[in-house]
């Protein structure tokens, strides 16, 4: 996910309350949770209202560091909430992405950020309708035949000579499949390999690395540096967790770029970090 200020006291406030609902839920709303496919989705959605409310009112320009409180949220519940419905899950992420771009946009406009927060709020509502579907409904990761790993050298062998920068297990249609981003010849390409053959269920989609934003250019120029590849880390990581790759790719933790690896095992999801360069766990 892409990647502005400094809290505000709004802000503050509201961040307090999201933790404090993450540490003192009423054993009532701890078992309501059990039956939302990806998990309590409502402070999310409180955060997603707020910057709504707040183009509503024209200040595009805290509307834009409210919702930054949104993606640094999402983005540390994604090890929690992913693994619960990975199809879901992804649904909400673009969403979110989409009303990034409005918001961050050279000269954003009112009613297309309002149009994206809208929507956005409508994937929040829901992803939680249904949730009393039979099980198996979603394509789980135990349904895919191959590994991270083994969609790694599928790519590999489709886009000859890319390196694999990132792949991640994203059910499409309630099928196992998984999304790839390679790099070769100053271009990165997306798509989607199924999750049982490795073959490719779309053509995808190529871009100039130029077209990057400043966090993929980052991460991009960490892959060219790395000495360690993208399958390494990924066995370090099934090694070291015991369970297997749900996603893994290159992201920005703290300022730099490192391997990171969702694995699922028997009890609960773990990222481990590797260091491109030296392969360690970090």
């Amino acid at each position: 996910m892409m990647r502005f200020f400094a809290g505000r006291t709004l802000g503050a406030i509201c961040l307090l309350l999201f933790a404090l609902g993450l540490t003192g839920r009423a054993p009532a709303q701890d078992a309501a949770n059990q039956n939302q496919p990806v998990g309590d989705l409502s402070p999310f959605r409180t955060i997603a209202a707020d910057t709504l409310a707040i183009v509503n009112t024209g200040n595009l320009t805290r509307a834009k560091a409210r919702i930054k409180d949104l993606e640094t949220n999402w983005d540390r519940a994604e090890a929690k909430l992913r693994p619960r419905d990975p199809e879901r899950w992804l649904t909400i992420d673009k969403a979110i992405d989409a009303a990034l771009v409005q918001l961050r946009a050279h000269k954003p406009e009112a009613s297309a950020s309002k149009a994206a927060l809208q929507s956005l709020l409508a994937s929040f509502d829901r992803s939680n309708q249904g949730a009393t579907a039979a099980a198996g409904e979603s394509a789980s990761i135990e349904t895919a035949r191959l590994s991270v790993t083994d969609i790694i050298a599928a790519a590999e062998k489709l886009r000859a000579g890319a390196s694999v920068l990132d792949v991640s297990f994203e059910p499409k249609d309630g099928k196992p499949a998984y999304a790839v981003r390679t790099y070769a010849n100053g271009k990165v390409w997306d798509g989607l390999l199924d999750g049982i053959s490795g073959a490719a269920i779309d053509q995808g989609t190529a871009m100039d690395e130029s077209a990057l934003d400043a966090e993929d250019k980052a991460e991009l120029a960490a892959l060219k540096r790395a000495k360690i590849t993208l399958r390494q880390a990924v066995a370090s990581a099934e090694k070291a967790g015991g369970g297997r790759a749900l996603n893994a790719g290159l992201e920005q933790v703290r300022g730099r770029a490192i391997w990171e690896i969702l694995i699922q095992d028997t009890t609960k999801p773990q990222q481990i970090h590797i260091d491109p360069i030296t392969g360690k766990i970090l």
